[in-house]
């Protein structure tokens, strides 16, 4: 879905997107890593933002 977003956006813009931004939730851990690699292969990220990294995988 997302190459065809960027595909989209292209035909209004060749220079587009400008900026790519992958927001990660913290407690995913290692298969971050991943979804990173998997999103760097659609789009070019020239950003990251981690979200949760205050919390604790310990209930109670």
């Amino acid at each position: 879905e997302l190459a065809k977003i960027v595909r989209v956006i292209r035909k209004l813009d060749d220079s587009a997107p400008h900026d790519s931004v992958i927001v990660l939730d913290g407690t995913v851990g290692q298969n971050a890593m991943s979804q990173v690699k998997a999103f760097s292969a659609v789009a070019d990220v020239s950003g990251l933002i981690v979200t949760k990294l205050d919390g604790s995988a310990k209930g109670g």
